[in-house]
């Protein structure tokens, strides 16, 4: 490994991250989103209606490069301008995308904390 970078893009020293992302450098619209994706829209309306639990926030989705493969990210950050606790990193299991933790992501972010969700390679948007 020759370094990581931020999710930021920026360079940060080797020894404080394990893997070796980088983000992808192309436009926001050249990626899909699940903002105005019906299963998305579906799902959320499905969440309140049989649980009531409502999701406030929408996550700011990003991108970036792992192994090949374009990955998604959805990043939950606390209000502001609470600075965030920690980071929480949920993880989908088989079948599922990290869109379908919103109902967690939206409520630990609340609570203050950063919370990231990616889909898996083969799964939800990511490549």
């Amino acid at each position: 490994m020759n370094g990581a970078w931020h999710e930021r893009g920026t360079r940060v020293e080797e020894s404080e991250y394990l893997l070796d992302i980088r983000p992808m450098n192309l436009m926001a619209s050249a990626f899909p989103t699940y903002r105005n994706n019906p299963g998305w829209l579906r799902y959320r309306q499905q969440v309140q209606a049989c649980f009531g639990i409502a999701i406030h926030a929408e996550p700011e989705e990003q991108w970036f490069e792992w192994e090949g493969h374009g990955v998604h990210l959805d990043v939950w950050n606390p209000p502001e301008p609470v600075p965030a606790s920690g980071t929480v990193i949920l993880v989908h299991g088989g079948g599922g995308h990290g869109r379908l933790l919103a109902p967690a992501g939206d409520r630990i972010a609340a609570l203050g904390w950063r919370v990231l969700a990616a889909d898996l390679p083969g799964y939800g948007l990511t490549e």
